[in-house]
């Protein structure tokens, strides 16, 4: 073999020469981002705020964004510390508002002309549709019984973040609910948002009693925080009687009557996610006094907690959830009437899945629970009663990896509870003993499958204990909501 060219060295050595220049640039880029980071820990990095510019607003209000913002916040920051703590409060109180897919902040260098100058660049994604919806259907496969109940959210309607919604819930022999709902986030110089719904509880009971009932109610939003919320309610109940058949003792209540009350709550969630926790826990509390300006005997006190907590297992990304809900509602002062518990404020069980939802009492396979019109066998209004759920549910990957590609999971879960109706005098008789002997109690499995449109949940229920008139049944439930 011929010994190689003179021409064929130099090329070596300059081949040579060119990846030591290469080798000696990576360290150098490496070790930048370290000494930034140790520069803005040593000491302030000063830093003026030249303008926020905000791009792919297209529907939402640039007014709204810039008061989101804080805009005078961001332009006022003297240092980049500052900045990035300000930058990050406000981003998240623009994802609070439910209308954008993503919300992005950047700080970009300002312009040549002005040294030393910087720009605030944020970049919203605006949801693709502006409607949304929940869905969920629970049905029983040993007779004729279901219960279908949906929500239907137009988001960013009029450009200010406003959020309008109808809700309905029907089954056979339950009670139909029908509310409006408008919530705006944002009003100038009002620093809380604006929460107003509608509701209507329209019933008739001419299968047991003769009775009709009409309730509709509107709420306002006083102060809403991320975590606290206070919140008045009106509402206007008419009890009628189309037969005429009931007794004068009946028939005094048989009329019109207003009811207000006040409601403050309490929530904090910090799980790593609302949809599947899989670690973290999660409070809701909340406190509300019922009062009529022209009958001090309907005055009621409620109270309600929910407490849930996930702990993350080892074995195919599985985690177990736990979950206990309890209500109480009492009556102001000794004296109790006849007048049986506003369906609005009663403590009923719902089907709804209780792994994400804070607030409300679930209980899988059994039919909700509606109040009761004028019973005398049962506790009025201003009586009271108590109720407490508990659930555990274990959510595990499935071992088909085209299902775990498409987010789809399967879990099991136990769930128990019960609702205890109070005359007065139930208080000394109530026994904790007896009340854990009355409770129902359900388990089952399930499978979860996540759509861009909606998450679907098909359950099946076996009820482990009942009593007469439960109406919890073995079956297979559907469960619809958001995704």
């Amino acid at each position: 073999m011929s010994p190689p060219s003179h021409s064929d060295e130099e090329e070596g050595t300059e081949a040579e020469e060119e990846d030591e220049e290469v080798d000696d640039g990576d360290p150098t880029d490496s070790e930048s981002i370290p000494s930034l980071l140790r520069r803005l820990a040593a000491s302030p990095v000063p830093i003026k705020v030249r303008s926020v510019q905000i791009n792919n607003s297209s529907r939402t209000k640039r007014e709204l964004i810039e008061s989101v913002l804080d805009q005078d916040s961001i332009l006022k920051s003297s240092t980049l510390q500052e900045l990035v703590y300000v930058a990050g409060l406000a981003n998240a109180r623009l994802k609070r508002l439910g209308v954008f897919r993503s919300v992005r902040i950047t700080i970009d260098a300002g312009p040549d002309d002005v040294p030393g100058s910087s720009v605030v660049v944020v970049d919203v994604a605006e949801a693709v549709h502006p409607f949304a919806g929940d869905f969920f259907v629970d049905c029983n496969t040993e007779e004729y019984a279901w219960l279908l109940g949906s929500s239907i959210k137009l988001k960013n309607l009029l450009g200010y973040a406003d959020i309008w919604d109808i809700s309905t819930s029907y089954g056979w022999d339950q009670v139909p609910e029908l509310s409006v709902g408008l919530t705006l986030p944002f009003i100038k110089y009002i620093p809380s948002p604006l929460v107003a719904r509608i509701s209507l509880f329209p019933q008739e009971w001419f299968n047991v009693h003769s009775y009709k009932d009409r309730l509709v109610g509107l709420s306002f939003g006083l102060i809403s925080t991320l975590n606290h919320n206070l919140s008045y309610d009106l509402s206007w109940r008419v009890l009628s009687d189309p037969t005429r058949i009931q007794p004068h003792s009946i028939k005094q209540w048989l009329s019109n009557g207003m009811l207000n009350s006040m409601k403050y709550t309490y929530n904090v969630d910090m799980r790593d996610s609302v949809v599947r926790p899989t670690c973290g826990y999660a409070f809701f509390s909340s406190s509300q006094i019922g009062f009529s300006p022209t009958n001090w005997r309907s005055w009621f006190f409620r109270q309600e907690f929910d407490l849930r907590a996930a702990f993350p297992l080892n074995y195919l990304k599985s985690s177990l959830n736990l979950g206990v809900s309890a209500g109480l509602i009492t009556p102001f002062g000794k004296e109790i009437t006849d007048l049986p518990p506003n369906m609005a404020y009663k403590f009923h069980f719902s089907t709804t899945s209780p792994t994400s939802r804070l607030g409300g009492l679930s209980l899988f396979g059994f039919k909700p629970k509606g109040s009761t019109l004028l019973e005398t066998s049962s506790s009025d209004a201003n009586g009271g009663d108590i109720a407490v759920t508990a659930f555990a549910d274990l959510s595990f990957d499935l071992p088909m990896k085209f299902l775990r590609e498409k987010g789809v999971y399967g879990h099991a879960f136990v769930n128990a509870g019960n609702v205890v109706r109070l005359k007065e005098n139930d208080w000394k008789k109530l026994s904790f003993v007896e009340f854990l002997d009355t409770c129902r109690s359900s388990a089952g499995f399930g499978f979860v499958l996540p759509t861009k449109i909606f998450r679907l949940e098909i359950n099946y229920c076996y009820i482990l204990k009942q009593f007469q008139n439960d109406g919890g049944k073995t079956g297979i439930q559907l469960n619809f909501s958001s995704p």
